[in-house]
């Protein structure tokens, strides 16, 4: 190991390699075969997968809340011997659907907004003598 770091020509170093295959003859050599993959496992995302967290900790507060007052209502309803008024239905639904209608717009907004990874369309790539030209295949980027 200590040969590498003696050499100080590039002579020096052809005496490691001398006994190795030309390219010439590595080229020759059938290409190996390609490994193939097994197929990929498709899993369904779930519905809050794409949620900021702001909104998945506002859905478990919500899901806590409205889970919270169907058991209270069920005890009240099963102690007394009839159906008392379904009141988990106001604390359920209009902040359910506030936050049906915050969580669309999010995911919305997220979908019809330019990936970062991605430059917009029309925009300026560098030439070859430092100047900036459009791509003219942006609507393909």
């Amino acid at each position: 190991m200590g040969r590498p770091y003696q050499a100080v020509t590039y002579g020096d170093l052809a005496l490691l390699h001398a006994d190795l295959p030309r390219a010439a003859s590595a080229a020759r050599q059938e290409p190996a075969q390609r490994a193939v993959a097994p197929p990929a496992c498709v899993t369904r995302r779930g519905v809050l997968a794409d949620l900021p967290a702001a909104l998945k900790v506002l859905w478990t507060i919500w899901l806590a809340a409205v889970s919270i007052n169907l058991v209270v209502w069920a005890l009240v309803s099963g102690t007394t011997g009839h159906l008392a008024y379904p009141w988990p239905v106001w604390v359920a639904g209009p902040y359910g659907a506030a936050l049906f209608a915050l969580s669309a717009a999010v995911t919305q907004f997220r979908r019809l907004r330019p990936s970062p990874s991605r430059p917009p369309a029309g925009a300026l790539y560098p030439g070859s003598e430092g100047q900036f030209y459009p791509r003219s295949d942006a609507r393909a980027v």
